[in-house]
């Protein structure tokens, strides 16, 4: 059947010498892969600007339903980035975002909250008053929310997060897995919507290890960001 979505590429891989298959996170069906053929083609359904990661597309796809590769009918570009292909900050923190979607975006139904959370983050990476130099963390910190696993804002003085148990505590947990003090302290500001005006970057950037460790934790198959060095030295 013909079934007309939105879609957000997560990312893309040859097949043969001119096809593509395209991971796609949509928001009436979740994750789907599709075969697209003569994506170098003019005739092509899919130019190659539009298999990028984290391109939003407006779709009709054929869809038996059974699991396997889908077929795109028609497509269009639902939104044109003005800033993410041009500034490099910001295409890194695309790369790094599309890395983390294709890692986490695995069930195929629905999910609207979660899909209008990732256009809506895509609108403000691009924005051109963008903050770009927390937006890594606070992209992790509430997706965690639409995964199950969002650390609750604690109602009193706390000293360490624990990430095996996804609390708050007072003392050091009888395990190598928890936040440290100053990183437990920007955790608690950026989970209070605060925008510190200075951060010590080590604390910053021993945080972001943290979070993707949590994210190790709760999701079986997390793995390694390759994007994640990139990250560090250009924030």
């Amino acid at each position: 059947m013909l079934v007309k979505h939105k879609a957000i590429v997560l990312h893309s891989i040859p097949y043969g010498e001119n096809s593509k298959v395209v991971k796609c996170f949509t928001d009436n069906l979740g994750l789907q892969s599709y075969l697209v053929n003569g994506v170098n083609n003019k005739k092509g359904v899919l130019k190659p600007s539009m298999v990028m990661p984290l391109t939003q597309l407006s779709i009709v796809a054929y869809h038996k339903g059974k699991g396997g590769l889908e077929r795109i009918k028609e497509a269009r570009l639902e939104s044109n980035y003005q800033n993410i292909p041009v500034d490099p900050m910001r295409n890194a923190l695309a790369i790094f975002v599309s890395e983390i979607l294709a890692k986490v975006c695995q069930e195929e139904h629905e999910n609207h909250p979660l899909y209008n959370f990732l256009e809506n983050q895509l609108h403000l990476l691009d924005a051109s008053d963008a903050q770009l130099g927390l937006f890594h963390l606070y992209f992790l910190i509430e997706l965690s929310s639409f995964l199950g696993f969002k650390p609750s804002v604690p109602l009193r003085k706390i000293l360490y997060f624990d990430m095996m148990e996804g609390t708050f505590e007072t003392s050091k947990p009888l395990h190598a897995h928890y936040l440290s003090e100053d990183e437990t302290v920007l955790l608690c500001k950026l989970l209070n919507k605060e925008r510190p005006s200075k951060i010590d970057k080590a604390v910053k950037m021993s945080l972001l290890d943290k979070l993707l460790e949590y994210y190790k934790i709760q999701i079986d198959g997390f793995g390694d960001i390759k994007s994640l060095e990139i990250i560090k030295m250009l924030f």
